[in-house]
């Protein structure tokens, strides 16, 4: 895996959630966020889960921008199925609404809570 950038070679067994390390990104739920990511795909699909509340999925390598409402779990993970091949990079999260923040820094690396 290159320094801020989560590579997948389709190698995995199961759906595979990434995370950002050392610290993940955190939201507060009921706010809605802009969630912006680059994806490069030769196969399968990944799609963004910010507090639970799962976002659209992508099948298309672009960058792509969505805004998502943070469910409960406070947290900001991508979920590639067990096909997927390519990467996730350039992750941006901004706070649209309330008070919400972000913690953490989304530029760093991010680790597979799977077989990825």
């Amino acid at each position: 895996m290159a320094p801020g950038k989560a590579d997948c070679d389709g190698t995995q067994e199961a759906d595979s959630d990434l995370s950002q390390t050392p610290s993940p990104v955190t939201v507060l739920s009921g706010i809605s966020y802009k969630v912006t990511y680059t994806v490069t795909r030769a196969a399968g699909t990944i799609k963004p889960v910010l507090g639970g509340t799962v976002g659209t999925v992508r099948s298309t390598a672009d960058t792509f921008v969505e805004t998502m409402v943070a469910g409960a779990d406070g947290t900001l993970k991508f979920r590639a199925d067990l096909d997927f091949v390519g990467t996730l990079d350039d992750v941006s999260v901004t706070p649209l609404t309330g008070s919400g923040s972000v913690t953490g820094t989304v530029t760093v690396a991010w680790v597979n809570a799977g077989d990825f």
